[in-house]
């Protein structure tokens, strides 16, 4: 996560959290009675677009799916319209999940778990980043706890297993950590 992601720039008047802080939002939206049978909130954006008819799951997020057919549908352009407006663009798009979603090749977070099981989700709203060179996605986990926050940045379960997440696993298994 980047620093303009997790940095604190105070509040507003009306103490709500000041522009810009996207993981002040999410906190917000993890503490609301509103998205109470949601434990996972994430933040994602559009990295790129498969341009063909159809798509395997995973590889195009239902809210990417959503959106192009939305986008078309009220006139604004056409698929090369779309792609240019949303891959890159520093739009990103905070969801709510009832689990731990999976990445989708798209780089927005999906309607699936592991192994492909389907989670109930929320579009909230979409966000545009000041710099969305250096924007990660990640996902705010709720815990059990009140203030109980965990974050993930990036796809929760990768296709590739680095080494790096070999001997990360390797250490906790043999209790070196």
């Amino acid at each position: 996560m980047s620093e303009e992601t997790t940095k604190q720039e105070g509040e507003t008047k009306d103490g709500a959290p000041a522009k810009g802080d996207i993981l002040a939002v999410l906190i917000d939206l993890a503490n609301s009675e509103k998205y109470k049978d949601y434990k996972c909130f994430s933040v994602s954006g559009m990295t790129k677009f498969e341009d063909k008819d159809k798509v395997a799951p995973g590889e195009m997020a239902a809210l990417s799916r959503e959106l192009l057919k939305a986008y078309i549908l009220s006139g604004r352009g056409d698929k090369e319209t779309f792609i240019k407006a949303h891959v890159n663009s520093g739009l990103v798009f905070i969801q709510a999940h009832e689990k731990l979603p999976m990445m989708a090749q798209d780089g927005i977070y999906d309607t699936f778990t592991c192994g492909f099981k389907h989670i109930k989700t929320c579009a909230i709203k979409g966000v545009i980043v000041a710099e969305p060179d250096k924007f990660e996605p990640f996902v705010l986990i709720r815990g059990d706890k009140e203030d109980d926050f965990s974050i993930i940045k990036g796809d929760p379960f990768p296709n590739e297993i680095t080494k790096d997440t070999i001997d990360a696993v390797n250490k906790i298994v043999h209790g070196e950590e």
